[in-house]
């Protein structure tokens, strides 16, 4: 396995940032660790020098020693030599002068012994923290200041001093343990992070291998989904989770690319078989006409055939035209408040002169208070249309068509039924026929013209505006097709 390769994908982007953020998390926890540790450690010895500083500072105030004779400075030795951590702690006494008045004997073991005088970086009247800067190594350091009182019982204040100061205790201790402590403790930490971030590593790869392994699965089993394939799924797992909700979308998501191929191939068959018939007449009538030489009216029959397949042409082309930009049609639609009787009127305008070739008689029985409907009238008018030329087109000569408003008997709803007096559509028919291309009978359209496509776009437009359609029969013979509309849509 190439590292590149591994690092651009999904099992190797885990990978690495589970070993980041445990890398991460590993360094500033011993970053916060190693500096408690060392402000800890640095605190007590702070505590120390303090504790013992300030021990030797009341015992030298309460002895009033001046520093002017030799058997006094003496006296200051033995108080010095008298502290049980005198081997712990670095101690002078100093004058103001950075003289070195006393010391402790440990200073000799120091190689910057120090014993004449001691340079203090700073020296106040009160006690503070300052640093040696000759000693040689990093230390700790306190200064307290020695003032000269009338009498050992008199209370000593750094705040209001009015005293003369004479001296200074001076203790140090060495925080060389504390760095090496530190240092030590820090390459220890850096082992640990290392040896946790190899384990980290381990993890991570056998943690994605499981955590990906449906994802594996998923990929493998979609690459074998083939169009000659399509009804491969995915095993559903048990647990709901994501990769649970994921097989669940992708399988749905195949069943609707499943039914869309299905469609399209039945589809692609039909409009094929529906193009071609035309084409083929018009391509035997015109070889037929060209073959020889013949009269006038022979060629007008031809052409007018022709032309009746032509125009049978069309009107697949354009609803098929019809159904597509329905089927695209993303933007909301246009609604407006209509008067259903208008759109009759004009469609009976329209479809009179094809009723008229079969002497049926259209009739409306509409009544005389309608409400108006909040719609859109293009849609509306393409639905009424269809549903009002398929009954004729399928009726039998002098019958009637009637266009009839009523409320929903079940529903209560505003409904626009549409009857004709025909062979009927048996029960086990009715659901199919708002297919496209479905026809009850195949020989139909060689009777009626019909592309087998009008109820189809009839069940789009339902969908687009909401629409109830129902188709019953009507005894004892014929169809109705009950449109009924949605109650927020209807003004009385």
């Amino acid at each position: 396995m190439r590292f590149p390769g591994f690092f651009s994908s999904l099992r190797g982007k885990i990978t690495i940032w589970f070993i980041v953020s445990i890398a991460a998390f590993m360094i500033i926890f011993s970053g916060m660790m190693l500096f408690s540790v060392r402000l800890w450690m640095v605190q007590t010895i702070d505590t120390d020098i303090m504790d013992h500083t300030e021990v030797l500072w009341r015992k030298i105030q309460r002895s009033q020693v001046p520093f002017d004779s030799l058997g006094k400075k003496k006296d200051i030795q033995y108080i010095l030599n008298s502290e049980s951590n005198k081997n712990r702690f670095l101690t002078w006494i100093i004058n103001p002068d950075s003289m070195v008045v006393a010391h402790s004997y440990n200073i000799f073991q120091v190689e910057n012994s120090l014993t004449t005088k001691l340079p203090v970086r700073i020296l106040s009247d009160r006690p503070q923290f300052t640093e040696i800067p000759t000693l040689g190594f990093t230390h700790r350091c306190v200064s307290f200041p020695i003032i000269k009182t009338p009498d050992s019982t008199a209370i000593i204040s750094f705040e209001n001093n009015t005293y003369p100061i004479v001296g200074w205790v001076i203790t140090a201790s060495s925080s060389v343990p504390v760095n090496d402590f530190i240092n030590s403790l820090t390459r220890v930490l850096i082992g640990m992070i290392v040896i946790c971030i190899i384990i980290a590593s381990a993890f991570a790869l056998v943690l994605s291998e499981l955590a990906l392994r449906p994802l594996t699965e998923i990929v493998a089993t979609a690459r074998s989904i083939t169009v000659n394939q399509l009804s491969t799924r995915i095993k559903p797992t048990e647990e709901q989770d994501e990769v649970g909700q994921l097989v669940t979308t992708l399988n749905h998501l195949f069943d609707r690319l499943e039914a869309s191929f299905e469609q399209i191939r039945q589809f692609t068959a039909d409009a094929s078989h529906e193009l071609l018939t035309p084409l083929t007449i018009i391509k035997g009538e015109l070889e037929l006409a060209l073959s020889r030489d013949r009269e006038g009216e022979y060629y007008k029959m031809s052409l007018g055939n022709a032309l009746v397949q032509a125009n049978q042409l069309i009107l697949i082309t354009q609803t098929l035209l019809k159904l597509s930009r329905e089927e695209k049609s993303t933007e909301k639609l246009d609604f407006e408040i209509l008067d259903i009787r208008i759109i009759v009127n004009k469609l009976f305008k329209q479809l009179v002169f094809l009723a008229d070739q079969k002497s049926i008689r259209l009739t409306e029985s509409l009544e005389e208070s309608l409400p108006l409907i909040n719609t859109n009238e293009n849609l509306l008018h393409t639905l009424l249309f269809n549903l009002i030329e398929n009954a004729i087109k399928y009726s039998p000569p002098k019958t009637k068509v009637i266009i009839k408003s009523r409320k929903h008997p079940v529903t209560g709803r505003f409904t626009i039924d549409v009857i004709d007096h025909g062979l009927g559509i048996p029960d086990e028919e009715k659901r199919n026929i708002f297919l496209r291309f479905y026809r009850i009978e195949k020989s139909r359209a060689k009777v009626t013209g019909g592309s087998g496509l009008g109820l189809s776009l009839v069940s789009k437009i339902r969908e687009l505006l909401n629409l109830d359609i129902e188709v019953t029969n009507n005894k004892p013979m014929g169809t109705i097709f009950s449109v009924s509309f949605p109650d927020d849509s209807v003004f009385n």
